[in-house]
């Protein structure tokens, strides 16, 4: 993670899941408090609020509810915050790949629930109740 405001910590998804054993594309833990995870993927709850990949983000995403924020994700091979005004990119937990995660990431024009970056990128967590 990066030294910045406790709102804005960003963590690998290795971090996010606790280096934990992965079984059929899902890892077995998380760094959240127990009874929480990191959402496996983002699709149900970005669709339920009108989030269609590719299409304008609506303004909801923002709302209070919700408050998810346009802060940025990490750049390890950079080693600095990239697009910090500009963009989101929220860890799931699913693995896509042996070096890439599923993310919802969005913009101000733009949002994808299920899109795939690396491993080694820093996004923003976010937990949820288990099932």
């Amino acid at each position: 993670h990066t030294d910045r405001a406790p709102s804005e910590i960003y963590y690998s998804w290795y971090a996010a899941v606790a280096e934990s054993d992965v079984d059929q594309g899902y890892p077995s833990d998380s760094i959240c408090p127990k009874g929480w995870q990191v959402p496996k993927v983002y699709t149900s709850l970005a669709t339920s609020y009108g989030v269609i990949n590719g299409q304008p983000t609506p303004s909801v995403i923002y709302q209070s509810t919700l408050a998810f924020r346009v802060s940025g994700f990490y750049d390890m091979n950079r080693g600095d915050i990239a697009a910090s005004a500009t963009t989101a990119l929220y860890l799931a937990s699913r693995e896509r790949s042996s070096y890439q995660n599923e993310v919802f990431n969005f913009s101000r024009s733009n949002a994808y629930h299920s899109a795939a970056v690396q491993k080694t990128r820093g996004g923003l967590i976010r937990c949820v109740l288990k099932p």
